[in-house]
């Protein structure tokens, strides 16, 4: 399989808050992976390629990385596995990033 990520991924454990905006949902995952450009997220509720999130992280290590508490993203990819959903999500800038914040809807 080939792979299509701009940057390594490494494995970590943590807790992951996401909001899906617009419509304001908060959902509660676990971390898979992370790196650079995206992290993996395991979620019980079904997110869809597209979808724009906050994220909210709890994670105690990931050598070689600074591990900020607050990202923003978009969904990628989803894959049902069992009865969770294994979800990509790829970074976005803060400031060009959310087209659903408030500030940037005038």
């Amino acid at each position: 399989m080939r792979e299509n990520r701009r940057a390594a991924r490494y494995p970590v454990v943590g807790l992951a808050s996401i909001e899906v905006r617009p419509q304001m949902t908060i959902i509660e995952g676990y971390v898979a992976n992370f790196g650079e450009s995206g992290l993996g997220l395991y979620v019980r509720t079904a997110l869809a390629p597209g979808d724009h999130v906050h994220i909210s992280l709890s994670i105690d290590s990931a050598p070689g990385l600074e591990v900020r508490e607050y990202y923003m993203g978009n969904v990628v990819w989803t894959n049902q596995v069992g009865g969770v959903h294994a979800v990509g999500i790829a970074f976005v800038d803060e400031v060009n990033g959310c087209v659903h914040d408030s500030d940037q809807l005038a």
